[in-house]
């Protein structure tokens, strides 16, 4: 049962992957720009076929994918080459992967919360000896900042008070209609082995009305504050704050998945599919995060070089982009081998990824 769950969470994994390559795949075509090769996959191919002008392939490591334009890789002055065609549609192009992650964390958030409720930030209720309410937040407070950090979703609360841990805040709530700021709030915490404090919210939210625009709403407001948080934590890695040990590649992502996957079986089938997207919408969002950030190789990357080439009004020779999106592609190979060392690891040590 283990193994047919991690090979489930893998085929959901690769979803996301298809959808991220399907953005570029969409606009390529709209823009009319020929696709030479769609396929999901790396190293040889295992199965294809040419339907018009575009090869579909998969590949025999599922790990990634990729969609291959006319005029990427080698400059063509053909009609329908990617070479040719204006810097907006390029760009359009190129950030259309990132922009379908984002789409598709809303329309998985959106089937989530349409089966559970919508957490607002309005407290509900305390917990017994709850050092929020005793620093002044009452039930029916609506919290719409901390230290001037928008909350739009529990999920904000929640992640300001792990990232900026200190004894007092102040807190914009919103109090039987009238905006005000309380100073000092505290919040409940633990201390760790290290010594070192996590603070988190010691009382219950109520939730939102279910509307169809609230259900769209709040999805789109919980794609946003996943966006946050992946931002986050890739600054934390360029910053120090993360080792590269932290990080998880394709094979913790499916054990995750299967955790998770397992857990919701032991409830029904039902909530092992919910539990499943909610893993789904975090993973695809990050993942078009991820690929924005400015490194060769990335979508990120393709676009800074875009930019670069507006501003200097000349055109990087193909071998140059070909050697730096190399580069830049083999040291990402090389990152997600590590990664994936690690994963294997606490597999094996039995940890959970």
């Amino acid at each position: 049962m283990g193994f047919l769950l991690f090979l489930f969470a893998f085929i959901f994994f690769n979803s996301i992957v298809f959808f991220h390559e399907f953005g570029h795949f969409i606009t390529a075509k709209l823009f009319r720009v020929k696709v030479e090769e769609f396929a999901l996959g790396m190293g040889p191919k295992v199965i294809s076929k040419k339907i018009g002008e575009t090869l579909y392939s998969f590949r025999c490591l599922p790990v990634g994918g990729f969609c291959s334009l006319e005029g990427e890789e080698k400059y063509s002055e053909s009609k329908s080459s990617f070479s040719i065609k204006p810097f907006w549609q390029k760009v359009t192009i190129i950030s259309a992967g990132c922009f379908m992650n984002l789409l598709v964390g809303v329309v998985f958030s959106s089937v989530v919360f349409a089966f559970c409720g919508l957490p607002s930030t309005s407290i509900s209720e305390f917990g017994m000896n709850s050092i929020s309410q005793e620093s002044g937040l009452e039930l029916n407070d609506k919290i719409i900042s901390i230290d001037k950090n928008k909350t739009f979703i529990c999920r904000d609360i929640m992640f300001f008070l792990l990232t900026n841990p200190k004894e007092n805040y102040d807190v914009e709530i919103i109090r039987n209609n009238v905006k005000m700021t309380l100073k000092n709030v505290r919040f409940s915490h633990i201390k760790d082995a290290n010594g070192k404090y996590h603070y988190y919210i010691d009382f219950g939210v109520g939730t939102i009305k279910k509307t169809f625009l609230n259900l769209i709403n709040y999805s789109v407001l919980n794609t946003y504050s996943i966006s946050r948080v992946s931002i986050y934590a890739i600054l934390g890695l360029f910053r120090g704050k993360f080792r590269i040990s932290d990080l998880v590649g394709p094979i913790g992502i499916a054990d995750q998945i299967r955790r998770v996957a397992g857990e919701g079986l032991k409830i029904g089938f039902g909530t092992a599919i919910l539990h499943i997207l909610e893993v789904m919408t975090m993973l695809t969002v990050s993942i078009g995060i991820f690929n924005m950030v400015p490194f060769p190789a990335f979508d990120g990357g393709r676009i800074l070089l875009l930019i670069i080439e507006k501003i200097l009004n000349r055109r990087f020779s193909k071998k140059v982009e070909n050697a730096i999106n190399y580069t830049g592609f083999c040291l990402i190979i090389l990152l997600a081998l590590v990664v994936s060392y690690h994963d294997v690891i606490r597999l094996i040590n039995g940890f959970n990824v």
